[in-house]
């Protein structure tokens, strides 16, 4: 089974390379709220809004979440 079909059955989206948001070529773009990027600069542990998945390999921006369930495993 390809990787392709293999994310498809799980209903991840992919980049045009194939790779989901668990390939290791795959990095996550956290965003956070005002007080939450000040609280950051203070070394306060915040939760983002939501996050952004962007393969390093093609460039694509393609797949975000904001389900509060996957945000609070990026608890910084």
């Amino acid at each position: 089974m390809s990787s392709q079909s293999a994310s498809a059955a799980q209903g991840l989206k992919t980049c045009s390379c194939g790779h989901n948001r668990h390939h290791p070529l795959v990095i996550r773009k956290n965003k956070y709220s005002r007080w939450g990027f000040f609280a950051l600069l203070l070394g306060i542990s915040v939760k983002p809004i939501f996050a952004r998945y962007q393969c390093t390999k093609c460039n694509e921006l393609f797949d975000e979440t904001s389900d509060p369930v996957e945000l609070n495993k990026y608890l910084m």
